[in-house]
């Protein structure tokens, strides 16, 4: 049996999310059944992330066990010729029998973007999320700031969540602003339910003056989620990339 992975790209608008859900359509139902037509078996696909519903993909990477006799680098093909235009598998190939997408990752990078302005344009519609306030990098990058490290970020965590420990670890946050465009590339390990919306939601929060670093800090001891910012839309953000040791489980 082999131990096949998929780096996949996806726009999140129609779907539920990653995960499978009994009445709505979600990404993982739809490649699992494209995999089953084209292997005749009953495939179960496992996430390095559960996306939220109406957030994309440039490199969601995932992996399934298989006895098909199709090459691990030709799985794309007849895949993407059945999956529709908003799912792509942008590669596959062979890993070791213990490689895990979601065990086995190193770090993760999700970027969010904002349109700043008074009306969001319609081909930004189902990518970025709007903003009608002046930027202050001074505030934001001294906001983003606090959030970098190891924290308990349970104020950052959204409801019905069921992780064992709401401790994390941010790597690293990159703000970007111009020409109306507003990105945040935020890196960790690992992200609560909802953590990276919230997180910029909190940012923003400071943008306005309505929070300030030293009470964002004081979010860590207090896990006031009434008090961090709000849950940004979901079409703002997209999974850009998961670090794996790849001459580890590469074949």
């Amino acid at each position: 049996m082999k131990n096949i992975c998929l780096i996949i790209s996806y726009d999140g608008t129609d779907y539920s999310g990653w995960q499978k859900q009994q009445n709505a359509l979600a990404i993982q139902e739809v490649i699992e059944n494209a995999l089953s037509e084209v292997t005749g078996e009953e495939i179960v696909l496992k996430a390095a992330g559960r996306t939220d519903a109406g957030v994309h993909a440039l490199a969601q990477v995932a992996n399934f066990k298989t006895n098909s006799t199709i090459p691990p680098e030709k799985f794309l093909y007849p895949l993407n010729n059945i999956l529709p235009g908003d799912i792509r598998i942008e590669k596959s190939f062979e890993v070791t029998d213990d490689f895990s997408a979601r065990f086995s990752a190193l770090l993760k990078h999700y970027r969010y973007s904002v349109y700043v302005g008074e009306v969001l344009p319609a081909t930004m519609k189902r990518f970025f999320s709007l903003y009608s306030y002046d930027i202050d990098m001074d505030k934001i990058s001294d906001a983003a700031k606090v959030l970098v490290g190891t924290h308990d970020f349970k104020a950052f965590e959204g409801p019905y969540a069921q992780m064992p420990t709401s401790v994390r670890n941010v790597t690293d946050i990159i703000i970007k602003y111009e020409n109306n465009i507003l990105t945040f590339d935020i890196y960790g390990e690992a992200f609560l339910k909802n953590m990276v919306r919230i997180m910029v939601g909190t940012i923003l929060k400071a943008n306005e003056g309505r929070i300030t670093p030293t009470e964002i800090e004081e979010l860590f001891e207090s896990k006031d989620r009434t008090k961090a910012g709000v849950t940004m839309p979901p079409e703002g953000l997209t999974m850009v990339e998961i670090k794996y040791d790849w001459e580890k489980f590469r074949i």
